[in-house]
């Protein structure tokens, strides 16, 4: 009140006009205060609700003629990547178990079907471009076995002169395993491949030029490069 009484001649209004809007402003400023309170008391027992109820999985309808959802394949998948398969399935049931969380998780070897059936249908993707470069490679040898692989990269993804290739720009075409493979053999995949994906390369690359020249001048009509590899 002393603060008001020495304040007031700073006022047109009246003393009575003045002492009303004050009055009224701590009025409204009294009403905001307690609508807070009130609306801060309602998040606190919303709050409490929600803490006592079970935790529960984000809405993940099942594939069809399959158990569990995309969301959970993923999830396995990608754990999969960095721990594996078994540690996986390890892990999830510890943490479902923290959780409270009453699911059932799926098995290993179900994430492992997922993840060659993912792999499958990568194969047999189209890679769709005009600027595919192959690169092909016998690979893995163990006895008398070996793999022929073919990769493949869009030219536009190729690293800057200093920088190196990141492997999610690269796509796995073809992984054939053989015991013999002589130059027919070789350019029968490529021609399986090369079907499958319906596409030229652009350009195609091997350690074998014996093996791909021919197949590259009847079938590509592009240009061959050698690289020798190097330790």
């Amino acid at each position: 009140m002393e603060i008001f009484v020495e304040t007031v001649g700073q006022y047109k209004s009246t003393w009575y006009e003045t002492a009303r809007n004050l009055f009224r402003s701590r009025n409204t400023q009294r009403a905001i205060a307690e609508r807070h309170t009130q609306q801060a008391e309602e998040l606190r027992q919303e709050n409490e609700q929600l803490r006592k109820q079970p935790i529960q999985l984000p809405a993940d309808l099942p594939l069809p003629n399959h158990t569990y959802g995309p969301r959970m394949m993923a999830l396995c998948m990608n754990l999969s990547k960095h721990i594996g398969l078994r540690p996986t399935e390890t892990a999830l049931r510890i943490v479902f178990k923290w959780l409270g969380i009453d699911a059932k998780i799926p098995s290993f070897s179900s994430t492992r079907i997922w993840m060659c059936r993912a792999g499958i249908a990568q194969l047999q993707m189209p890679m769709v471009g005009d600027d595919v470069i192959w690169f092909s490679d016998h690979s893995n040898q163990i006895g008398q076995e070996k793999i022929l692989q073919i990769i493949a990269i869009r030219a536009s993804d190729l690293p800057q002169p200093g920088e190196t290739l990141s492997l999610d720009k690269m796509r796995v075409l073809a992984t054939i395993p053989g015991i013999s493979w002589t130059p027919d053999d070789v350019r029968r995949e490529y021609l399986v491949t090369l079907r499958r994906l319906r596409r030229n390369p652009r350009h195609a690359s091997a350690v074998s030029v014996k093996q791909m020249n021919e197949w590259v001048s009847e079938n590509l009509g592009t240009t061959l490069t050698s690289r020798r590899a190097t330790a």
